[in-house]
């Protein structure tokens, strides 16, 4: 399959993805340098197709590509935490790199668009469960059962796994067309920077 060519400049997070792929390692051989993409139009308020504010963007690194992402605050509830969020690419591929959990894991997305609108891909877990499965891909997959509070075996909803490879050879391939395209292609998040009046 013929490598999408990924636009920039770049977006922000995502908190209400079903995507459980996680990754020990940065996705992406080199942090994107958003001074070329021009920072100061990425910070701002973004919204999403029903014209909703989801937060906010600062760049805190233009060169490093990292930025501050904070999310809206919604009526009667507290202020959600800022995400740390580092920007990377490898060949034409974009991708959204959080900072890592208390595990060392972090979650990751692949990013595309231009012109103010950008487009949100969350990796498929069934397909990377095959990748790592299968050896392709360095990692682990998630158990799939757990123990409910009676204590018996069910089936666990949305097993993930964690991918664990230093070299990122994987990334490479992917960016290559080398794994098809295993991410949830026909349900990007859809975001657009919200255009203040002046």
């Amino acid at each position: 399959m013929k490598t999408l060519i990924l636009l920039l400049p770049v977006l922000v997070a995502i908190t209400t993805s079903c995507s459980n792929i996680r990754s020990k390692q940065l996705v992406g051989a080199e942090p994107v340098d958003l001074t070329a993409v021009g920072a100061q139009d990425i910070s701002g308020e973004w919204i999403n197709k029903d014209g909703e504010v989801i937060g906010r963007i600062e760049v805190t690194n233009a060169t490093k590509g990292e930025i501050l992402f904070t999310p809206a605050k919604k009526e009667g509830e507290e202020q959600g935490e800022a995400a740390k969020i580092s920007i990377r690419s490898s060949n034409d591929y974009v991708f959204l790199n959080y900072e890592p959990d208390e595990k060392g894991e972090r979650r990751w997305y692949l990013l595309g668009g231009g012109n103010n609108e950008f487009l949100i891909w969350s990796p498929d877990n069934d397909a990377f469960r095959k990748l790592i499965a299968d050896g392709k891909i360095k990692g682990r997959n998630d158990p799939d059962t757990k123990k409910d509070a009676q204590g018996n075996e069910v089936e666990k909803q949305n097993a993930g796994a964690v991918i664990d490879d230093p070299q990122g050879e994987w990334v490479e391939k992917l960016a290559a067309g080398g794994f098809g395209v295993p991410f949830d292609w026909k349900n990007p998040m859809v975001l657009r920077k919200k255009v203040v009046a002046k």
